[in-house]
């Protein structure tokens, strides 16, 4: 670390070391070749090493205090800062390894490094360079100045989608690197910016419109719908799905999943009929394996047959079908869910289903006596 004073160049050292008297790694700095020294407090245990590893405690301690020291000395009270441009390429470097481990697939890594470019940008254009240039009146401003492409502005849903991975990415400044700074982000988030209309499982009559007038979209359409409902996949998983995944004599489908392991599905009789008729186009069910293609593309020819849903009700009804039979952990399991507040947003189970023991459980009998007046509420359930 280095300071001019007037002329003079400063320098200011530190490192932490064992000594043989002490269980305590020991902290040395140096001022122009003035030595100074202290305990850290800090245990170095069965540590072998002469100095701590990286990203323990000690390390932490002996940057903060590197910081600390160079930062007083400059007379500046803020510790340790980095700019915005190392800190999305770290994060996208930290991503790289989860994608090297098997943990992200490359195409949710490629859609984020899509999307870091223009957050790049935006930053810039609001004056946030650094992880501690963050301040409310800049968050507002980059979500004020936020536009699409051709000018429009974002939705709100959009929005708390993009400002959720701001989020992340501060807290990956924090957690990661120990760059304290306040994550102002967490603030700029837009209430009931989802409509108000939530997804729900299909009606009788749907399904059957669904499979009655299916062959009038087409067999790739069709190759769709029968995937989504027999196995409650995501129409990215569909889309993508190739030939040699489908085992028919284990009756078996190996799916993939958005953000952690494939899963397998099982096979029903429809869906079996259907795939072993079906010629497919190549090594994928689909001529075109784009869930960006065939996501609108589907949502737009179901309008054809006077349906108006779109893929993700599918996966709905296929949650809550199942767990009217089936116990929760079997059906998270089935569908590759590994959060249970995750799953229980897709099981659509109504109250009205269960309305007879409702009204019987709750209904009262107003009893009263020879005046009129109310003297008890008795339960009749």
């Amino acid at each position: 670390i280095h300071k001019t004073v007037g002329l003079e160049e400063e320098i200011i050292m530190a490192t932490l070391r064992k000594r043989g008297d002490s269980p305590y790694w020991w902290l040395y700095w140096s001022v122009n070749g003035e030595q100074f020294y202290k305990s850290s407090g800090i245990r170095h245990g069965n540590s072998r090493n002469k100095k701590p590893a990286r990203n323990t405690d000690a390390h932490r301690f002996l940057v903060a205090f590197e910081n600390k020291l160079a930062f007083s000395s400059l007379g500046i009270s803020t510790l340790h800062d980095m700019t915005c441009t190392e800190l999305l390429d770290k994060f996208m470097a930290d991503y790289q390894s989860q994608v090297d481990s098997g943990a992200i697939k490359e195409q949710v890594f490629d859609d984020k490094y899509g999307r870091v470019k223009t957050w790049r940008k935006q930053l810039k254009r609001s004056g946030i360079t650094t992880v501690k240039s963050l301040t409310p009146v800049r968050a507002l401003d980059y979500r004020n100045n936020r536009k699409k492409p051709n000018g429009e502005s974002l939705s709100p849903t959009t929005w708390n989608r993009e400002v959720t991975d701001l989020i992340t990415i501060w807290k990956f400044a924090k957690d990661k690197l120990g760059v304290e700074a306040k994550n102002e982000w967490q603030h700029m988030k837009i209430a009931n910016a989802k409509p108000k209309t939530e997804k729900r499982a299909l009606t009788d009559d749907e399904i059957n419109t669904l499979f009655e007038r299916g062959h009038e979209l087409g067999q790739e359409w069709q190759y769709l719908t029968y995937m989504m409902y027999f196995t409650g996949c995501r129409i990215s998983s569909a889309v993508q799905l190739r030939v040699d995944s489908v085992h028919f004599d284990e009756r078996k489908i190996w799916l993939s999943n958005k953000n952690s392991a494939d899963h397998n599905a099982y096979i029903p009789t429809q869906l079996m009929e259907f795939l072993q008729s079906y010629q497919p186009a190549g090594e994928t069910w689909v001529t075109n394996p784009s869930p960006r293609y065939w996501t609108p593309k589907w949502f737009r020819e179901i309008k054809k047959i006077g349906l108006t849903f779109s893929t993700h009700y599918m996966r709905n009804t296929y949650v809550t079908k199942l767990t009217k039979k089936l116990d929760q952990r079997v059906t998270m399991n089935i569908v590759g869910h590994s959060d249970a507040k995750v799953h229980e947003l897709y099981n659509r189970n109504t109250a009205w289903e269960h309305a007879a023991e409702i009204e019987r459980s709750l209904c009262v009998r107003v009893l009263q006596n020879e005046s009129d007046n109310v003297t008890v509420l008795e339960s009749v359930g």
